[in-house]
């Protein structure tokens, strides 16, 4: 069990407006509805995941493969370059498997 004054602080910590850290945040407004497909607000492992989905064939309907891949750079800014990279890595598979290349 921790000490007293380790509890304390997360407790001090957790009532602050930024939080403890360990919670993740509030999800964005918008969610699946109306102008945010559910690949546009992908986190970073959802996107690795498609990236190996896209490496390894899995079935995906014709008619929803381009719509994925807008809603994936939909939202595409220059404030996360780790989303960036991730994008980007996930477009780059999708133009591998298109071109036929390995």
């Amino acid at each position: 069990m921790a000490s007293r004054r380790r509890r304390n602080r997360d407790r001090r910590r957790a009532a602050e407006p930024a939080g403890r850290g360990d919670r993740l945040p509030a999800p964005r407004p918008g969610g699946l509805g109306a102008g945010c497909g559910p690949w546009q607000d992908a986190t970073l492992a959802e996107l690795r995941l498609l990236r190996q989905a896209i490496n390894q064939g899995w079935p995906v309907p014709p008619h929803r493969r381009g719509p994925i891949l807008a809603e994936v750079c939909a939202d595409l800014g220059p404030a996360d370059p780790r989303r960036v990279i991730a994008v980007g890595r996930v477009l780059l598979a999708a133009d591998r498997v298109n071109s036929g290349g390995s």
